[in-house]
């Protein structure tokens, strides 16, 4: 009897089934964890008519603003919010969206939402390689994925990527490179390279914990191998720093070489409780980021870590200088400014590091465990219902979490944020598609707007250019109260020949406005009294409807006939740890500018929410004033 051929369908069936046949069974579980995750999230996400962030808030629509400019011009490099300056941020996240996007034929916005499953899908593959290498155990890899799989619900935000994902890939490196195979293979060189170079183009904590670990290790290297190290194997190691580096440079090199290392607007002086954390800081985060629960949990946990740190020194185990170097690196990160600050005037954001210890603290629970199945006699582990109740116990810390998880996620705000259908959103994205459609502003056109925050929300939602973005999330390394400044100036001063010269400096060809939902000028002149004749210490809530530059800017303003105010205010508004800080207050007038109408959108009742104009130039009876 002779067989007929098989498709290439139930050729390709087959083939799947005999290579899962020769998986162990830890591989299959693992394999069945990422589909449920994977439908899971997808179901999840799908829900969402926005990003769970708050409206005008969240770094997640600022980095979206990223990745819609390189899904636009194909290019990394340009500034995402100001024409003709450089990206400030790593954009390797933004990247990643923007080509999916190009590659699937799919709105940005769509992919930007789904995008988070993938990151998962990454992570979880990511930390069982690790675990496998780390633990020598398919069991225990399995188990480290799936407790870490269960702590933290995916996010673009680079901050979350570098914790979910980045993270545990820095743990590879490690191991990579402090391993007891001694001298390192040509294809250790190259992975460890490369996991260098991308954690430099992810996030600066990435990059400067990666650099922390390239050096401890060598170190170490140094001091055990000795003369064999120094004279035989450190060139692999200065490959691996020759490749990290080449790809890093493809974000730090530009902007070393355009702006020289030197920010005109220093975060770290309005975003954080202090430039020089003090100890009570530093231990405070460094207990929070590892605390593992509440109450006996969390001592349970604790003891369990302490019990596996000493199995390791017992036995000699080098293994636990992975998450030890990790805790140090980490540390360091926290406490760097003591560093940076007195010789180079600049800090990295210490208040990001602790997100370095989260996995750690992962790693170090899961060894504890494996600290103490090994100690347990051998006549113990044999027995099968110690199998079993281990399993149950595992299943049941697996859900628990992830239960708890999902329980304090759906309550939380952002998750509302997330399923509401907002008119807003509709209404941007509706600009957005007009805009693309009409191929309306060019990139070397800028949207001019009436307030920082607008022109914060208005990059992150079309990728255009505009003035001025808000303080806290522009680049550090363009002047940003001079931007302010000139903007006043342009709005409400009283000189045509000004407001000429602005526009051509700035490029400026559109101005946008929101004019249904929070109207800045009316709400500035509503508290400018309070802003101008309060005794409060503190006006964030009167002056942050209006224009704020530096005070060193006053007699520039009064010049073209405009009032403004001094007033201590937080500029990370939303925080009321950040300092007090005395900022120039702009009092609205009239727009002395002529402009045309060119897209307005809708919403409910006939209710107009933005507006888009063109800028025809400065109003004719300003030549008056200058003349």
């Amino acid at each position: 009897m002779i067989t007929p051929p098989q498709t290439p369908v139930n050729n390709k069936f087959s083939k799947l089934i005999m290579w899962q046949q020769k998986k162990d069974w830890q591989d299959k579980v693992f394999f069945c964890s990422l589909l449920f995750f994977f439908l899971f999230y997808l179901f999840l996400f799908s829900k969402f008519h926005q990003f769970p962030s708050e409206y005008y808030g969240g770094d997640q629509y600022a980095h979206f603003g990223s990745a819609l400019k390189i899904y636009d011009t194909l290019n990394p490099f340009l500034s995402s919010h100001y024409y003709n300056e450089l990206q400030h941020y790593p954009w390797l996240v933004p990247f990643l969206i923007a080509m999916l996007a190009k590659v699937l034929f799919q709105d940005p916005f769509q992919v930007a939402i789904y995008f988070p499953v993938l990151i998962l899908i990454a992570t979880m593959l990511i930390t069982y390689i690790f675990g496998k290498r780390y633990f020598e155990n398919k069991t225990w890899a399995l188990i480290l994925t799936l407790s870490w799989a269960v702590q933290l619900v995916p996010s673009f935000h680079p901050s979350e990527f570098a914790k979910q994902l980045m993270i545990p890939l820095l743990c590879l490196f490690a191991l990579l490179l402090y391993s007891k195979e001694g001298a390192l293979s040509k294809k250790r060189v190259f992975v460890a390279g490369i996991i260098y170079g991308l954690a430099g183009l992810e996030h600066i904590v990435t990059f400067f914990v990666a650099s922390v670990l390239f050096l401890f290790v060598v170190l170490f290297q140094g001091i055990e191998r000795k003369t064999d190290f120094w004279k035989y194997d450190l060139k692999r190691y200065f490959a691996v720093l020759l490749i990290g580096w080449a790809i890093a440079a493809l974000f730090w090199a530009p902007l070393f070489i355009k702006y020289h290392g030197k920010t005109m607007n220093n975060w770290q002086e309005y975003t954080s409780q202090t430039i020089l954390p003090g100890a009570d800081i530093v231990s405070a985060m460094f207990v929070e980021s590892m605390k593992y629960g509440n109450g006996v949990m969390s001592w349970i946990a604790l003891e369990v870590m302490i019990f596996g740190f000493c199995f390791a020194i017992k036995r000699k185990d080098r293994r636990i200088f992975i998450p030890v170097l990790l805790i140090a690196a980490g540390l360091l990160g926290i406490i760097h400014p003591y560093i940076t600050y007195p010789f180079f005037h600049m800090t990295l954001g210490y208040y990001r590091f602790p997100i370095v210890f989260v996995f750690v603290k992962q790693v170090l629970l899961v060894w504890g465990l494996y600290a103490l199945v090994q100690s347990l006699p051998e006549k113990i582990l044999s027995k099968k219902y110690i199998f079993l109740c281990a399993a149950l116990i595992v299943l049941v810390w697996v859900g628990s979490s992830f239960y708890f998880l999902m329980q304090n996620y759906i309550e939380s705000e952002r998750y509302g944020y997330a399923l509401q259908v907002d008119e807003r959103i509709e209404a941007y994205r509706g600009l957005r598609a007009f805009i693309e459609k009409q191929h309306l502003i060019e990139e070397n056109e800028v949207t001019l707007v009436l307030h920082q925050d607008l022109g914060f929300f208005f990059n992150a939602m079309t990728g255009k250019n505009v003035m001025l973005t808000r303080v806290t999330h522009a680049t550090p390394f363009v002047d940003h109260n001079q931007r302010a400044a000139d903007m006043a100036v342009l709005l409400y001063g009283n000189d045509f020949k000004k407001a000429k010269e602005i526009i051509e400096e700035y490029h400026l060809a559109y101005l946008f406005s929101e004019v249904g939902n929070i109207q800045f000028r009316r709400l500035c002149l509503k508290h400018w009294n309070e802003t101008v004749y309060n005794e409060k210490k503190d006006k964030t809530v009167y002056a942050y409807w209006c224009i704020e530059t530096d005070p060193q800017y006053q007699e520039y303003l009064n010049q073209y006939g405009i009032e403004t105010t001094i007033a201590p205010v937080r500029l990370a508004s939303g925080d009321s740890d950040v300092p007090l800080i005395n900022v120039l207050v702009v009092k609205p007038e009239e727009v002395k500018l002529d402009l045309q109408e060119v897209y307005n959108y809708e919403g409910g009742n006939n209710k107009t929410i933005l507006k888009l104009y063109r800028i025809l130039g400065p109003k004719q009876e300003n030549k008056g004033a200058q003349e």
